[in-house]
C-alpha cells in the first residue's frame, strides 16, 4: 500500500521460512528491491538471512525488535489509514464490531 506520509510504497510478503529462496526470487524478478539499499526484519531470520539477501539483492537485512515493530505498526495505522483498526465482540458475548475511538 503507498503511504503519502512517508512518501513510498509498503509490500507485505508472507511465506514459510522454507521457502525464503523463492521469496527472495520473486523479490527480484518483480523489481522491488530497486532503489532500496536496506530492509528491516524481525526474528532469527533477520541475522540468519542476512547473506542471502545481501548477495541476491543487494539489500542489507536489519534486525528489529518483534514487538516493537508491531507496536509502532499498529499506531502507524491507527494514526494514518482511517478506519483500518476494529474491535470484535464474540457472539457469545454481545456480538458487533466497532470503529476504534476518534481523536
Amino acid at each position: 500500500f503507498h503511504s503519502t506520509a512517508l512518501r513510498g510504497t509498503f509490500h507485505f510478503i508472507w511465506f514459510d521460512t522454507e521457502r525464503i529462496g523463492g521469496a527472495v526470487e520473486m523479490v527480484a524478478a518483480a523489481g522491488l528491491n530497486m532503489r532500496m539499499t536496506e530492509m528491516y526484519a524481525t526474528g532469527g531470520g533477520s541475522f540468519k538471512f542476512r547473506d542471502l539477501f545481501r548477495e541476491k539483492l543487494g539489500v542489507e537485512l536489519v534486525g528489529a525488535d518483534e514487538l516493537d515493530c508491531c507496536v509502532r505498526g499498529l499506531a502507524f495505522c491507527l494514526q494514518v489509514v482511517p478506519d483500518e483498526a476494529f474491535t470484535f465482540t464474540s457472539r457469545l458475548r454481545e456480538s458487533r464490531v466497532q470503529r476504534p475511538m476518534r481523536r
